[in-house]
């Protein structure tokens, strides 16, 4: 965590401290990612979103990051984990990465732990803010956080089917 200042809408800070609620019960509990969430919205400043400034990565957010590293170019969409799917670039908010971008700025650097080390990641690019794009629909639309999806699980033919390290790449389904 950092002082940095997050700028976070009300409903997506609710639908995060959703998500928490549920992952808390799952997988996730006692993740140190949803616990770095936890801080990050703890001390998030809530705006409207036509206030939210359009150089931070905010929920739906298309982004390029640099790693600093090896140079390695990367873009990704930053969404709840119902929506994750790496092969179209869309990182879960609960996935390792996904916790470590949300908020920075364009130009900042942040780094994020993986098995090899502790890489530098820059933000070059926001391609897609939706709150700089007035595209409020992705902010505003209720979505499905149901338990299942939103704690990075799923059933599967009666079986339990769990996320893989990134917490993306799964199709997702819903057994009520």
């Amino acid at each position: 965590m950092s002082n940095r200042t997050i700028f976070i809408t009300e409903q997506d800070r609710s639908r995060l401290w959703q998500l928490i609620t549920n992952a808390k019960y799952a997988d996730y509990r006692g993740s140190k990612y949803v616990e770095a969430l936890v801080g990050e919205l703890e001390r998030a400043v809530v705006v409207e979103p036509k206030n939210v400034p359009p150089d931070v990565i905010t929920m739906n957010s298309r982004v390029q990051l640099v790693d600093l590293e090896s140079g390695e170019t990367m873009v990704y969409t930053l969404v709840f984990p119902q929506d994750a799917d790496l092969a179209q670039g869309k990182i879960s908010v609960l996935a390792p990465i996904g916790t470590a971008m949300l908020g920075y700025r364009f130009g900042e650097v942040f780094s994020w732990q993986v098995p090899s080390g502790d890489p530098p990641i820059k933000v070059a690019a926001i391609i897609y803010q939706p709150e700089a794009a007035g595209d409020y629909a992705l902010s505003t639309s209720p979505g499905s956080i149901g338990k299942f999806e939103a704690s990075g699980l799923m059933i599967q033919n009666d079986h339990l089917i769990v996320s893989c390290w990134f917490g993306v790449g799964l199709s997702h389904g819903r057994r009520d």
